[in-house]
């Protein structure tokens, strides 16, 4: 399941980056020995979070688009997911979870994936845009 592709740097409909922590990158991994083949799904919360995230071993069809790969998985995301996501960095992590009622597939490991936005990194990218002249 592994490969080189530690850090996801996705640009296009995303136009943002995706990081597994190391945690995660081990349980993808641990999780990856079970399983032919997986995708992370990054779907909206449909409220006030910055997204879902699902492990699957079915790949997830249209309107959800490919944005890269991370430690050898295909990463699709939903379109109402995109927004305005330019220089923002979200970071996969793994929580223990007792109970959960998801349907992604960490969770039967005894685990559940957490979706974090790094907003420094959005800061370090609106730094580096020049500022508007009056």
């Amino acid at each position: 399941m592994g490969d080189a592709g530690a850090n996801l740097r996705a640009r296009g409909p995303l136009d943002a980056s995706v990081r597994l922590t190391e945690r995660a990158k081990d349980l993808v991994r641990r999780i990856g020995r079970d399983y032919d083949r997986l995708f992370i799904l990054l779907d909206d919360t449909g409220c006030c979070g910055p997204g879902n995230v699902f492990l699957q071993k079915e790949r997830p069809g249209e309107p959800y688009v490919t944005v890269g790969t991370a430690e050898g998985l295909e990463i699709r995301i939903h379109p109402s997911f995109h927004g305005d996501r330019r220089g923002e960095e979200f970071v996969i992590d793994a929580h223990v979870a007792a109970m959960d009622d998801s349907f992604s597939l960490e969770t039967r490991y005894g685990y559940r994936f957490i979706l974090h936005l790094d907003r420094r990194a959005v800061r370090r990218e609106r730094e580096r845009e020049p500022s508007p002249r009056a």
